[in-house]
Parts: structure tokens; C-alpha cells; sequence
């Protein structure tokens, strides 16, 4: 029961948060013309503008690209933690059948333990985070490299 209650209670937050976004029922109103469409040079009112070049400070884009690194990897992380810690299961119990990898597994394959699902995962997000760290360090080494150089030419 425990298991299901997170699942359970965003399924219902959801359906409640659809439920308050429709449309009431409202009675069929009288045909009216449309309004001329307005000039294609105005935009229209809703429509949100673009972000200005110096909106965000550098500090935040870095962020964000760490977090675009780390989020995306994760999918392909996961899969090959998962890959990797399904081939040294194999070989670690003798190379049974019950115990092969993804592709090779069986019907009656051996269940992984919750112990062993969370350290493939804790892997997982470990492998990305280190990917997004790597990716501000080399960013930075190249700042400091352009920095020097526009130093040197000037």
C-alpha cells in the first residue's frame, strides 16, 4: 500500500487540477461577426515576448545548461547503469540463466532487490551529475583560455 500512495496521490492532484481547468457549460450565445483580424506588424496581446539577451545573468544560464545536461543524460545513464549492473549480476551468481542480462533475460528471471534499484539509480544520477560538472569545468577552463588570449592580443 505504502508503494502506491506517492502514485496515487499525484494521480489524484491531477485529475483535480483538470478538473477545475475546463470550460463551464455556458448557453449557445446569439452569432456574432468576428472582429477584422489586426494588422500582421501589431502582435497580438497575449502573446509573450521574447527573452532579452541580458535577462539572465551568466550565473543562471549555467545553471540551466547544467540542468539541461544532467536531466537529459539521466534516460541514458539509467539504462546503461542498469545494463552494467544486469551483466555484473550475471557473472557475480555464476552465469545463470535467471541471472542474464536484458536482452538474454528469461521469464523466470530473478527480480532486482529494492537495495539493488536504488543503488542503480543513485549510480545513475551520479554518472549525469558528474557529466554536468564536467561540462561547467570545461567551460570555464575555455573562458579562462579566451580570457588569456584576448589578454595576450591586446
Amino acid at each position: 500500500m505504502t508503494r502506491w500512495l506517492p502514485a496515487a496521490l499525484w494521480l489524484g492532484l491531477a485529475v483535480a487540477g483538470f478538473a477545475q481547468t475546463s470550460t463551464p457549460a455556458t448557453p449557445d450565445a446569439p452569432a456574432t461577426p468576428l472582429p477584422a483580424a489586426p494588422a500582421a506588424t501589431t502582435p497580438a496581446p497575449n502573446t509573450p515576448e521574447e527573452y532579452e539577451e541580458e535577462e539572465f545573468g551568466p550565473g543562471l544560464r549555467t545553471l540551466r545548461r547544467g540542468e539541461i545536461i544532467l536531466f537529459g543524460s539521466l534516460p541514458i545513464t539509467l539504462f546503461l547503469s542498469y545494463e552494467a549492473y544486469d551483466i555484473f549480476r550475471y557473472f557475480a551468481n555464476g552465469r545463470q540463466a535467471q541471472y542474464a542480462p536484458w536482452p538474454l533475460r528469461s521469464a523466470d528471471a530473478v527480480p532486482y532487490q529494492d537495495g539493488e534499484t536504488a543503488g542503480v539509480l543513485v549510480a545513475a544520477v551520479s554518472v549525469s551529475l558528474v557529466m554536468a560538472v564536467t561540462d561547467y569545468l570545461i567551460g570555464k577552463a575555455i573562458e579562462r583560455r579566451a580570457a588569456k588570449r584576448r589578454s595576450h592580443d591586446s
